[in-house]
């Protein structure tokens, strides 16, 4: 008898340890591209609207105090699929640029495990679509997706009539094949087809979908309806048309999150939401940039908000505790029941939307650049290095005629007001603080 009841609760643990299995959340990346952090219906904006993100946010746990380590969407990119910081991971940051080879991406990714392929070990299937620069999805261990890293004949955005401004197609294939994701880029702009039948086709499997169209980015091409709504007097038309692609952008997420609802996974789905980088469009050169937001150290450049949305598990509630986008990777293996490497830089968000603060005093990043004659190591390519440990942000740069830069981020959130000469002693704290985290001298 007692080796039937023995028998009988080895019986029930499998099942138990199969159905815990079977019941393992999706994990979703909603990545927006080239967006102001102040640029969101949900943290304040006057001007743009963003309901479908709007929504998420009161459902959600909302960290308006995000980071992301550099301001450059390859770095950055990588970051959040492998949790590492860019001079880790050296993705696109100058030492290999944005063309390394394949065999370099895929040393990176042995080097640095990404996301897809530990969620694989728990048997997920994901599927990459929209911008994606390490060559083939194959190359992080994605199971499916639209970057095949190889010329596609004909790959174009295709023609709208509806697009304000130029209809003419944009040829993907020059200059953005495999750097921005090739045939990846039809995600959002044409809809998401790759996303429905990745979805009717999964049979029950626990997922990771990496959504990341190259939207609000240019080409800013919004439909007319869009941009009549924000055409005004006291706008210039660089102005319209980022703003009506922010909406845009927003109107595919909740076709996406819709779709989540229709096939039943939303429940069972863990989602995070974040902005590669930010953007500000520069007043009166459509397409172009801020010096101060994108591949700046400033906050209009480094900051997102980042939620995080998984029914029943978190509660939503807005925190200020400042947090990065090496803490993506973290959450979804906690996520998934999976365990986090020891040697990951990053923490759980799930910890702190339970209400364990993190014991870290600060966040780090820094701003490369792209092209570097024969570097040695990431800090031969480094133009800045930076710390906020909040309120206070400290600017660091590499080359020592440039000023050191100090902001109160309560008191001048846009940094207008260099604090550094009026506080030697919170500079030295904070220089410290960014020593101790990336030494230079022994990096290698």
């Amino acid at each position: 008898m007692a080796s039937v009841r023995l028998g009988l609760i080895v019986v029930f643990l499998c099942v138990r340890a199969g159905t815990a299995a079977d019941a393992r959340p999706n994990v979703v990346f909603i990545v927006g591209d080239d967006q102001a952090w102040f640029d969101f219906g949900f943290l304040g904006s006057p001007n743009v609207s963003t309901p479908h993100l709007d929504r998420l946010a009161r459902e959600s746990a909302v960290f308006p105090r995000g980071y992301v380590p550099t301001s450059l969407c390859m770095p950055s990119l990588a970051t959040m699929i492998t949790g590492r910081f860019p001079h880790e991971h050296q993705s696109g940051i100058g030492l290999n640029g944005l063309r390394a080879s394949r065999q370099v991406v895929q040393e990176q990714f042995q080097r640095c495990p990404p996301l897809p392929r530990l969620l694989a070990q728990a048997g997920y299937l994901s599927l990459q679509t929209g911008k994606w620069w390490e060559y083939g999805y194959d190359a992080a261990g994605f199971t499916h997706g639209m970057t095949t890293g190889r010329s596609i004949p004909g790959s174009r955005l295709n023609a709208r009539n509806d697009a304000a401004g130029s209809t003419r197609p944009v040829d993907i294939e020059k200059g953005l094949l495999f750097l921005a994701g090739g045939e990846g880029l039809r995600i959002g702009r044409e809809g998401l087809a790759p996303i429905k039948e990745f979805l009717a086709a999964r049979d029950g499997k626990p997922f990771f979908l990496w959504y990341s169209p190259m939207m609000p980015h240019t080409p800013h091409d919004p439909p007319q309806r869009l941009y009549e709504k924000y055409r005004s007097p006291d706008r210039t038309e660089s102005q319209i048309l980022y703003m009506a692609m922010c909406e845009w952008f927003d109107e595919t997420v909740g076709e996406l999150l819709a779709l989540l609802e229709e096939t039943g996974a939303r429940n069972n789905t863990l989602i995070v939401f974040v902005v590669d980088n930010g953007f500000i469009p520069l007043k009166n050169v459509p397409g172009m940039l801020d010096p101060r937001s994108k591949t700046s150290p400033y906050d209009a450049g480094v900051r997102t908000p980042i939620l995080v949305n998984w029914p029943g598990h978190v509660a939503p509630a807005t925190y200020d505790t400042p947090v990065h986008t090496i803490d993506l990777a973290p959450t979804a293996l906690a996520a998934a029941g999976l365990e986090i490497p020891n040697d990951l830089p990053g923490i759980s968000l799930l910890d702190v939307a339970n209400g364990r603060r993190p014991q870290r005093e600060a966040l780090f990043g820094a701003n490369f650049r792209r092209k570097v004659d024969k570097p040695q190591s990431p800090a031969d390519t480094m133009d800045f290095r930076w710390c906020v440990a909040w309120p206070w942000k400290l600017i660091l740069p590499q080359d020592s005629s440039l000023p050191v830069e100090l902001y109160n981020l309560d008191d001048d959130p846009r940094e207008t007001r260099n604090l550094a000469p009026s506080n030697p002693g919170k500079v030295a704290s904070l220089k410290q603080k960014i020593e101790k985290w990336w030494p230079l001298k022994t990096s290698h």
